[in-house]
């Protein structure tokens, strides 16, 4: 299971793809890929991987995509924020004070 949190304290108000950029800052081993949808409007997220220490050895895990087809199956990373899904991408969505951004692998029959 693909299960992690990563704690971003900030200053002023910053959208979700900023503070993907402090997370990834703070904990190296935190790694997302993105793409730009002019009908969402925004950047997406369509891969996101967290890699692991083990005492002196670097692990990378595989990235978990959204956005692609295995055996029939489909993908997408649904974004939310305290349960409610966002209505753009992150480059544009600024979380408030308080909220928790939740990130879901979400697999779907075509």
């Amino acid at each position: 299971m693909f299960d992690f949190s990563i704690d971003v304290t900030v200053n002023r108000a910053k959208t979700i793809l900023e503070l993907m950029e402090e997370a990834a800052w703070q904990d190296t081993t935190f790694k997302y890929s993105m793409e730009y949808h002019a009908s969402v409007p925004g950047y997406m997220v369509n891969a996101v991987r967290k890699d692991e220490v083990q005492g002196n050895d670097y692990v990378r895990n595989p990235f978990a995509f959204g956005d692609v087809e295995w055996d029939g199956n489909h993908s997408y990373w649904r974004i939310q924020i305290d349960g409610t899904s966002i209505p753009v991408g992150i480059s544009i969505y600024q979380p408030k004070k308080g909220d928790t951004v939740t990130f879901e692998l979400v697999i779907y029959q075509a």
